[in-house]
């Protein structure tokens, strides 16, 4: 049972470092804020409307579009890596 704990924390730990990288890797400094605050600080809206000094409608607003851009940067390179990958895989075949 202890082993499978330490398993899940190191999972854990490795897996919200990996969110981090990602965070840090996106173009806009506010989107990088903001979702750090979020995920890795786990501030609720409000808090983060008050350290960025704005309105909770626009830390809402700025949320939805730091997890679109989220999504394209780490969609589209999840995408490009599984058309490697099966290419890779058709290579061998042939």
């Amino acid at each position: 049972l202890e082993k499978e704990i330490n398993r899940e924390i190191d999972e854990y730990a490795d897996l919200k470092h990996k969110i981090i990288n990602q965070i840090q890797g996106l173009q806009d400094v506010q989107y990088i804020d903001l979702l750090h605050q979020r995920y890795v600080e786990e501030l609720t809206f409000e808090e983060i409307a008050v350290n960025m000094t704005c309105s909770i409608r626009n830390v809402y607003n700025l949320h939805g579009q730091a997890l679109q851009a989220f999504q394209q940067k780490y969609l589209t390179e999840m995408w490009i890596c599984a058309v490697f990958f099966i290419v890779l895989q058709y290579k061998k075949v042939i």
